[in-house]
């Protein structure tokens, strides 16, 4: 039995991997850049300032995804409740978003 799903662990592994290799090429090149320019002049620059709650609750209990919760997103914030922020690594990189500026509510 262990070799049966061994066997199948790496089936998939390499079935993934090949599946994701080949190149996609899209005719409609024209309608994918006006809508990446209409994002990009869309978007609201960075804020300077620090929002020191969301900091204070992201260092705290940031495991548990308060701070997205605070922020109103309730889908990363259970996301982060059942995975323990991403096992501390979706933590620490909110963590250097929130201190740069690039997260806030």
């Amino acid at each position: 039995m262990k070799k049966i799903l061994i066997l199948l662990a790496l089936f998939l592994s390499f079935a993934t991997a090949i599946y994701a290799s080949f190149p996609v090429v899209n005719e409609n090149i024209n309608e994918v850049t006006t809508v990446i320019n209409e994002a990009s002049s869309n978007t609201a620059p960075a804020s300077s300032d620090i929002d020191w709650g969301l900091l204070i609750a992201c260092w705290v209990v940031g495991f548990l995804g308060v701070h997205h919760f605070m922020m109103g997103n309730t889908g990363k914030g259970v996301l982060y409740l059942f995975t323990f922020g991403l096992c501390g690594i979706g933590v620490l990189i909110d963590f250097i978003n929130i201190v740069s500026g690039n997260m806030y509510r």
